[in-house]
């Protein structure tokens, strides 16, 4: 009996060694535990802070052009359209009205060519026009002169008077003359189409501006020989 009270004495004891060693361990876990997140909040304070960069911020002011009182700032300059005015005949140019960086309004001129040629042209071309429709007259006169004779030598045969050839005759002469002043008509017509034509040669002379807006290259200057642009 004595025996078996000791044993289960020492049985306890053990048991109670365990258990002491169990809690040990338990509070050895929890203060890890409480370790780790006091190190976790002091690196969580321990984050750098974001630096604060300086910007410079000043004003552009306009600086005052000595020779001709400007004010300049500097910027870039972007255009919405461009038009290139390109020659639609060859000649000689005599005058260039406008110089890089002027402004122009739409159907301004910018430039003038030679136009003799041209003007002879159309002085030839109005004279013709003239001469034609002188012989227009001319025609119509004729037809009613033929008509009239016609109708004398038509009234006389038909009084025996004259015979039945003079009436054919007198038929005869009203139609050539109409078909000459038929002829005349075609021939005034084509007068007064080249007479256009010439009339658009010398508007081709001298060159507008196709849009409004601000000259930015000026290749050409009073005295150029400008070849015909396709």
């Amino acid at each position: 009996m004595t025996v078996n009270k000791i044993q289960r004495s020492k049985c306890e004891v053990q048991s109670t060694k365990h258990i002491v060693l169990v809690l040990s361990v338990t509070l050895l876990i929890a203060g890890c535990s409480a370790q780790s997140q006091t190190r976790v909040a002091e690196n969580k304070k321990a984050l750098p802070q974001p630096s604060i960069v300086v910007v410079q911020v000043f004003d552009v002011q306009p600086d005052p052009n000595v020779t001709s009182g400007d004010l300049l700032i500097p910027a870039a300059l972007s255009a919405d359209d461009t038009a290139i005015v390109l020659a639609e005949l060859e000649g000689r140019l005599v005058n260039v009205n406008r110089e890089e960086g002027a402004r122009v309004t739409k159907g301004e001129i910018l430039a003038e060519f030679n136009d003799e040629e041209q003007r002879s042209q159309l002085r030839q071309a109005e004279l013709e026009v003239s001469r034609m429709k002188i012989e227009v007259q001319q025609s119509q006169a004729l037809i009613k002169l033929n008509r009239s004779e016609l109708d004398r030598e038509s009234l006389l045969a038909s009084q025996g008077l004259v015979s039945k050839g003079e009436v054919e005759r007198a038929q005869y002469k009203l139609e050539q003359s109409v078909q000459e002043s038929e002829k005349i008509r075609l021939a005034t017509e084509s007068a007064v189409a080249k007479l256009e034509v010439v009339k658009l040669e010398i508007q081709k002379t001298i060159v507008r501006a196709p849009v409004a807006g601000v000259v930015t290259r000026r290749y050409i200057s009073p005295g150029t020989n400008v070849a015909r642009t396709l």
